[in-house]
C-alpha cells in the first residue's frame, strides 16, 4: 500500500516534470491575462459605483431643493437623510453577515 503511493507519486513528478516545460509559458501568459482582466473589470466597477454614488447625492440633493419652498421640507430632509441611513445600515448588515460567513464570497 505504501509502496504503491510512493511509485505513484514518482509517476506523478515524473510526469509533472516532462510537461512542465511545455506548459509553463501557456499557464504564465494565461496567468497574466487574467490579472489583466481583473483589474479593468475591478477599475470599471469601481468608476460605476462612484457614478452612482454622485447620482445618488444629486438627486438627493435635487429632492430636497424640490421641496425648499414647500411646506413639507424639513420632512423631506429628513426623509432623504433617513433613507441613507437605511441603506448604510443594510449594506453594513451585509458586510458583517458575509464577514461572519467567509463561504459567502465565493458564490
Amino acid at each position: 500500500m505504501v509502496l504503491e503511493r510512493v511509485r505513484e507519486t514518482g509517476a506523478l513528478i515524473h510526469f509533472v516534470r516532462e510537461r512542465l516545460p511545455h506548459y509553463g509559458p501557456l499557464v504564465s501568459g494565461d496567468m497574466r491575462r487574467f490579472r489583466e482582466e481583473i483589474v479593468k473589470a475591478t477599475a470599471g466597477a469601481c468608476v460605476a459605483m462612484v457614478a452612482g454614488l454622485f447620482f445618488a447625492c444629486f438627486l438627493s440633493v435635487a429632492a430636497i431643493v424640490s421641496a425648499w419652498n414647500g411646506p413639507h421640507r424639513i420632512a423631506v430632509a429628513w426623509l432623504v437623510s433617513g433613507v441613507w441611513g437605511v441603506v448604510t445600515l443594510v449594506g453594513l448588515g451585509s458586510l458583517a453577515r458575509r464577514s461572519r460567513c467567509p463561504h459567502h464570497f465565493t458564490s
